[in-house]
């Protein structure tokens, strides 16, 4: 048998290390060629740990650049996300949550509060963030051009919290899943209407802000590659569903502060919309669920740091 690895730093770059095995022999008789062309040879449990410093000076600065590029890329996530005061400049301190005379679902419309700040994401969860975090990618849209800038899907809200679990232990900052409140209030960027943009939704408008049936070719989208609602958020309709942290149930009566949804339930919401639904299903008001371990190639996440407040 004869096996080449890469080279090692500080004996010659490129290095080279020879792996001969004999008939019935499991020791090997490694050699190492210098750039200079000096030949080193080490037999025997020398000769193992000869090929195991090997693969490690070729890998390990492989191993350290991808790292780097990890980093850089959460570093550069991090400056993207929208700084909300509810009650200070253009966030208004109260919004109608739901719909009048809307479906069920979406009743009863209610004056809700918010006091908390937080940062919400401009975009949404992008494959390549969150491979760099999970060292994986669930997508099934994770082949072509600029795959790994689309939002990632098939995300169950289970595997959300893991993938938040992780960038929570990478820094400062503490990340979670928006309230279904915080979300709508967002979503809607201060406007009263179905959409943020207005009401109608076959208008040329739906398309200049959304990735919807059947204008998105039946596939996500890059994401931020739509223009943004007047806040500045990309994608918050259409493209994927975005998770939110609460448990689903009606809505209760009466103005309400702070919502943070039922204490316990079988399904979690999600919001917004997706490549997959027509334009009536990406209202600001819309909302659907799912159980938290299911995953679905139309329903992503975005992400909320916490600035003060709930946690």
């Amino acid at each position: 048998m004869h096996a080449v690895f890469g080279g090692l730093p500080g004996i010659g770059s490129p290095g080279r290390i020879g792996v001969h095995c004999g008939s019935g022999s499991f020791l090997p008789d490694a050699r190492l060629t210098s750039k200079d062309g000096t030949m080193l040879r080490c037999t025997g449990l020398c000769g193992w740990m000869m090929i195991v410093v090997g693969w490690l000076g070729a890998t390990l600065p492989l191993l350290a650049a991808d790292a780097a590029e990890r980093l850089k890329l959460l570093q550069v996530f991090q400056q993207e996300f929208l700084p909300v005061t509810p009650g200070e400049g253009k966030f208004p301190a109260s919004f109608t949550l739901g719909t009048p005379n809307g479906p069920f679902t979406e009743l009863p419309a209610r004056k809700v509060t918010l006091t908390a700040p937080f940062a919400l994401a401009r975009y949404e969860v992008p494959q390549n963030l969150w491979e760099a975090v999970m060292g994986s990618n669930p997508a099934v849209f994770r082949r072509g051009p600029q795959a790994d800038e689309r939002p990632v899907e098939s995300v169950s809200w289970d595997d959300c919290q893991t993938f938040i679990a992780r960038l929570n232990e990478r820094g400062r900052e503490r990340f979670r899943l928006p309230t279904e409140a915080e979300w709508e209030y967002a979503a809607r960027a201060g406007s009263t209407t179905r959409y943020p943009w207005g009401d109608d939704a076959s208008g040329f408008a739906t398309h200049e802000h959304a990735w919807a049936n059947s204008r998105s070719y039946a596939i996500t989208h890059p994401v931020g590659q739509k223009r943004p609602h007047a806040w500045g958020l990309h994608d918050m309709h259409g493209n994927v569903w975005e998770w939110c942290q609460d448990w689903y149930a009606p809505y209760p009566e009466g103005p309400h502060r702070d919502p943070t949804g039922p204490a316990e339930g079988k399904e979690k919401v999600f919001r917004g919309g997706s490549w997959y639904d027509f334009p009536v299903s990406l209202r600001s008001a819309n909302r659907h669920r799912h159980a938290p371990d299911g995953r679905y190639t139309a329903v992503g996440l975005r992400l909320v740091i916490v600035t003060g407040g709930m946690r």
